[in-house]
């Protein structure tokens, strides 16, 4: 029979399916990529997927900060990792009137005039109101500095998510479930054996479904039972 031959959506590759009606289908080959920013450079990924770049290669978006120094010279791109241009620094004056560092005020009075993306940004004196990325606002005046974490005061469930407590949000409102609370009890939920218990204080699979927590990785039995068989020659493995 003939193999079909066609060109797949990668332009590399071709399809090596016995001649067939309808679509050839993706390109099951994998190349090395690299992302748009830089940061990764040898990331194995399926062939044909990503963007192509300018430079005609596939690139990808690897979620990390782009980082690259802009255009003024002076700050970095802020956004994460992306294709194409970085966009025009955030911080760059502009002619006629200031926008103040939260952005809620103009001024049109000379002392607030800037002539550099590194000149500081005047402060309108009322609460800076901007969102963080936990979804509160920033309860500071008016500042020309990153809003610091969130102080919010919220209720979490511990790591095995059977007590709660009160702690500062820092950016966790969307986890119901903090990594940094631990309460005292010993987990005693059966093992993958079915037979020993988890001994671990505030288990992270300890509010699961009997049978999820059995089978999740933390609960995999690594203790040798020892307890003579019922031949009474040997000892359980």
């Amino acid at each position: 029979k003939n193999v079909c031959d066609k060109p797949l959506e990668c332009f590399k590759h071709r399809c090596t399916k016995t001649c067939h009606v309808g679509p050839c289908g993706e390109c099951e080959e994998t190349e090395v990529q690299s992302c748009f920013c830089g940061k990764v450079s040898d990331a194995e990924r399926k062939c044909g997927t990503g963007t192509f770049d300018k430079d005609g290669k596939h690139r990808f978006g690897c979620g990390s900060v782009c980082d690259k120094k802009l255009s003024c010279g002076h700050h970095t791109c802020t956004k994460k990792c992306h294709a194409g241009e970085c966009p025009p620094c955030a911080r760059f004056p502009k002619k006629h009137s200031q926008t103040c560092a939260c952005e809620k005020e103009i001024s049109f009075k000379p002392q607030h005039k800037r002539k550099s993306c590194t000149d500081p940004i005047w402060s309108c004196g009322a609460v800076c109101g901007k969102k963080l990325e936990c979804g509160h606002t920033c309860p500071n005046t008016c500042h020309d500095s990153p809003c610091p974490p969130c102080k919010v005061i919220v209720k979490r469930y511990c790591r095995c998510g059977l007590e709660t407590r009160k702690i500062e949000c820092k950016g966790t409102r969307d986890s119901k479930i903090s990594s940094e609370i631990f309460c005292n009890r010993v987990c005693n939920l059966r093992l993958s054996c079915g037979r020993h218990r988890c001994t671990q204080v505030c288990c992270v699979a300890g509010a699961l479904p009997k049978k999820a927590a059995m089978e999740h990785p933390v609960h995999k039995c690594t203790i040798e039972c020892k307890k003579p068989l019922a031949c009474g020659l040997h000892q359980c493995v």
